[in-house]
């Protein structure tokens, strides 16, 4: 199993754009991102997404351990910005951040 910096990143952003049942054998993973892509930004929703990235990361992603995931949101244009920041179980540097 690849544990290298890019084999994580890449997994956590699969993980984060996923769907909950889009996987046919797996459908607990996913994060339903982009069910809530056209509701309207509130203090609930940016909430409501950062607590199920959280919990996408930390439930099937167990090579890193996460530090911070940050949502932006900017209301005029309609547009979240997302920071997830971790750490690779195995080393002691951070991960490069990762925004989406």
């Amino acid at each position: 199993r690849k544990i290298n910096e890019n084999a994580v990143k890449e997994s956590i952003y699969n993980l984060v754009m996923t769907d909950r049942g889009e996987r046919l054998f797996q459908p607990s993973i996913g994060c339903d991102i982009r069910g809530s892509l056209f509701e309207n930004i509130d203090a609930n929703t940016i909430l409501v997404l950062k607590e199920s990235i959280k919990y996408t990361i930390n439930t099937f992603e167990p090579r890193c351990n996460l530090r911070n995931v940050e949502v932006e949101a900017n209301i005029d244009t309609n547009e979240l910005r997302v920071k997830i920041v971790c750490r690779r179980v195995d080393v002691v540097h951070l991960l490069k951040q990762l925004s989406m």
